[in-house]
């Protein structure tokens, strides 16, 4: 409890914060492992080497995540979780264990390491000797080397830092400072050695006084990318001392941002709101800064300040893009063709001799639109009935629609008539049965019944004699009223004999033949025709 109130941590845990750690997990590398069953950690320490555990470690989880079953315990993130480690491969498992972009899954943001190497004075208080010194020479201007000194364990905390820039990693400045042998106590002047009776006139001082106290951090606590954390000693004038640690506050930097959702598929003429969620250098949740996002688009829509993107333009592959400063993110996102409706006009007409094209109707409107008739861009126009098939023409939309079309044929040649001849055409004659306006052979009778047109060139059937005999092929409105078609045949063209007329094929406009089997009389010399008869 000592440690969060002199960090400050303690300040966090009500509101406006109310942070506890809940989400957390921090790594832990320590003589051993932290103890896992101890009742203020409640499960969240977990022991990830099979590492046994020590008094030391389990001190230091206590400080990092524990609960407060003893209220005097309580830790500075009491709802974290920890990994525990022992420091025999160190590196390796941080490298393993660092994360290296933002909510990297199943990696650790924060570390802490409250161990290091021996340098100076080591307190060893054994039966022989208390002190040993680690330095180089014995008497009372020695150095010792590694305190200060960038060597190759810093350089490799460095490393690691620099390769999983969201892992930060902390180290113990150590209690070198404390380690000044009394004089009389037995000390080594080396590693093993011999024991002697300390005086500060005749060996090394210790190392809270080499330097002044100021030159006694060495190894990895030296590295540029780690936070070294160490506690300080207040002196005032009179002599009185004060000892405790130094409060650390670390800024909290953007450096990530989560864009949500991550991909979308949103055909054109849909919207989706986008989010933006902006991350600390840890990976946590920084406060709500959507006002200060800017959002963009490079293609199938646009997009508001607020990150409502509305598709507009068919795009397979487009990022919508959040900003924050330096930091920046998108989400994928497709914008297939929207679907559009089509709506039919004009599906009966009755024939009079000009292309029924029907129209189209689309929603949204005035999309462009192809249509074909039984297959064919072409619009007919002979009565009969025609599948219609219409489909958008349109980069950005998409619609089918299938019907018919029913050209229905003239119900009577009166009315057939008036759609083709004016009024003084029909009062001169021009319009009679058997005048032939466009002096094809065909009168307007014989127009009218085979369902061609009065004003336009209709060639003559063409004649063939094969094994069925002698025939000619024609069409005709199917039904038409109050004609009669009769097909009769003659050697002399005096006397003429009924012949047979055949249907070929069904439908709104017939295929019909005429045909004399040629199985009477001389069949060399025979005439077909076709005569028409209005009742």
């Amino acid at each position: 409890m000592n440690a969060a109130i002199s960090t400050g941590a303690d300040r966090l845990w009500t509101s406006p914060y109310a942070l506890t750690g809940a989400g957390v997990t921090i790594g832990l590398w320590d003589g051993g492992s932290g103890r896992a069953t101890h009742q203020e950690f409640g499960g969240r320490l977990n022991v990830m080497d099979g590492s046994s555990p020590t008094n030391h470690a389990t001190h230091v989880g206590g400080t990092l995540i524990a609960s407060g079953a003893n209220p005097a315990a309580k830790g500075m993130a009491p709802a974290a979780t920890v990994k525990s480690y022992d420091w025999l491969s160190d590196i390796t498992e941080m490298t393993a264990a660092g994360a290296t972009y933002p909510g990297e899954p199943d990696k650790i943001y924060l570390s802490n390491h409250s161990y290091g190497f021996v340098s100076g004075w080591n307190y060893v208080g054994n039966s022989t000797r208390t002190w040993e010194w680690y330095g180089t020479g014995t008497g009372t201007t020695p150095i010792e080397e590694d305190f200060g000194r960038y060597n190759e364990n810093a350089r490799e905390s460095d490393a690691l830092a620099f390769d999983a820039p969201y892992y930060l990693i902390f180290r113990s400045a150590g209690n070198d400072r404390l380690d000044n042998p009394a004089a009389g106590q037995n000390v080594a002047l080396s590693p093993g050695g011999a024991a002697v009776p300390y005086n500060a006139a005749l060996h090394p001082a210790g190392d809270g006084n080499y330097r002044s106290g100021f030159d006694t951090i060495g190894y990895n606590a030296i590295a540029k990318n780690v936070i070294t954390i160490g506690s300080v000693t207040a002196r005032d004038l009179w002599g009185l001392t004060a000892v405790g640690s130094v409060r650390l506050r670390v800024e909290r930097t953007p450096s990530g941002l989560v864009v949500s959702p991550a991909t979308a598929v949103l055909p054109v003429g849909t919207a989706q709101q986008f989010s933006a969620t902006l991350l600390d250098q840890f990976g946590q949740v920084m406060p709500d800064a959507s006002s200060s996002i800017l959002w963009e688009s490079n293609g199938g829509g646009s997009v508001t300040p607020t990150g409502l993107f509305t598709a507009l333009s068919a795009c397979e592959s487009c990022f919508i893009t959040a900003r924050h400063g330096a930091v920046s993110n998108s989400a994928l996102v497709t914008t297939p063709p929207g679907q559009a409706s089509i709506v039919f006009e004009n599906l009966s007409q009755t024939y009079d001799g000009t292309p029924k094209p029907v129209t189209a109707r689309t929603s949204p409107e005035n999309l462009a639109v192809i249509i074909t008739y039984n297959g064919n861009p072409t619009p007919p126009t002979a009565p009969g009935t025609y599948g219609v098939a219409a489909f958008v023409d349109d980069a950005n939309r998409q619609g089918i629609a299938n019907d018919t079309l029913i050209i229905a044929p003239v119900d009577d040649f009166i009315t057939w008539r008036k759609n083709f001849f004016s009024e003084n055409e029909e009062t001169s004659g021009l319009a009679d049965d058997l005048a032939d306006p466009d002096a094809d052979g065909h009168t307007n009778l014989t127009e009218y019944a085979l369902g061609t047109h009065p004003r336009q060139f209709t060639p003559r059937p063409a004649p063939a004699r094969d094994l069925d005999g002698l025939s000619f092929t024609f069409t005709r409105p199917a039904n038409l009223p109050g004609i009669t078609y009769a097909v009769e045949s003659s050697e002399d063209l005096v006397v003429w004999r009924p012949a047979l007329l055949e249907l070929m094929t069904p439908g709104a406009t017939e295929s019909m033949r005429a045909r004399d089997p040629l199985d009477t009389g001389d069949p060399t010399r025979r005439f077909l025709r076709l005569r028409i008869i209005r009742e």
